[in-house]
């Protein structure tokens, strides 16, 4: 099950049709935690869709184990969507 966008893509055949609609993008990973409910990965994401770069999202996997993942529910975190400007190496937040 994949929840994006404030829609439920469940099971294999309606996971890829959500994938294969969504634009490919680069994805820059900046945390990673461990927490009661599962994994969250916290990423900027960049392509060719408005508002890219895009800083914040997050990835929680939960439910999962060495062969799949059961639930995955993506978001923006706390802050994500901010402005960005590149700077040496990395995206960084444009002063407000």
């Amino acid at each position: 099950m994949v929840e994006d966008e404030g829609r439920t893509h469940r099971g294999i055949d309606e996971i890829r049709a959500w994938r294969s609609g969504t634009p490919l993008v680069s994805y820059e990973i900046t945390d990673v935690e461990q927490t009661p409910a599962g994994t969250v990965v916290t990423a900027t994401i960049s392509g060719d869709f408005p508002g890219s770069p895009f800083a914040g999202l997050r990835f929680r996997f939960e439910e999962y184990d060495d062969t799949r993942i059961r639930r995955l529910r993506i978001a923006p975190g706390a802050g994500a969507g901010r402005p960005l400007r590149r700077g040496p190496g990395r995206w960084l937040p444009w002063p407000a």
